[in-house]
């Protein structure tokens, strides 16, 4: 039963995250984003989708370490960026400098980073929408410790932590999908 309430909550997820974005009319704000900058953007939410349902998967296994651990290296901030960056020459050493001045920085402060790392003029994203996505990667962040902490076995409890810890983060998609569109 519990797996069937998992792949119901996968199918509607999906359903979800494949309805395309509608049109500049629809009240939502724009996000101008060079087409390279939104190719990899769009790269990056496919990649989250594909991690979302790699958790569900996990939920339904009672792997709930594995799913801890996709949160934590796929959905959290920057898999995508720090491959880039290494891709680009920066030695381990210096992304980890990176990542650690990032935690924690207002979107004035990483626009300024972003600049020094060179990827300044990608897309000039409105301070909203960087809260979003800040608040996105702490809702990843506190699902990972609530799926750590779940018993062998899990009790129904935290069957409810953990679907709950997983519903703030598709919530905060949604709020996303909802208010904003790119361009």
């Amino acid at each position: 039963m519990k797996r069937g309430l998992v792949l119901a909550f996968t199918a509607v997820l999906v359903a979800f995250f494949y309805v395309p974005f509608g049109n500049a009319a629809d009240g939502r704000i724009v996000l101008l984003v060079p087409e390279e900058a939104r190719t990899q953007f769009l790269r990056e939410m496919r990649g989250h989708l594909a991690s979302l349902e790699e958790i569900l998967s996990a939920i339904a296994e009672e792997d709930f370490k594995g799913a801890a651990e996709v949160a934590e290296n796929h959905l959290k901030f920057g898999p995508s960026i720090w491959a880039e960056m290494a891709s680009h020459g920066m030695t381990p050493g210096n992304i980890a400098k990176m990542r650690k001045q990032y935690r924690g920085m207002s979107s004035v402060e990483r626009q300024k980073l972003n600049s020094k790392m060179g990827v300044e003029g990608r897309a000039n994203l409105p301070a909203s929408f960087e809260n979003s996505v800040q608040l996105f990667y702490s809702a990843t962040g506190n699902f990972a410790e609530v799926a750590k902490t779940v018993g062998d076995p899990p009790t129904p409890e935290d069957y409810e932590s953990v679907i709950l810890a997983l519903k703030e983060i598709t919530s905060i998609c949604r709020r996303c999908h909802d208010d904003y569109q790119l361009k």
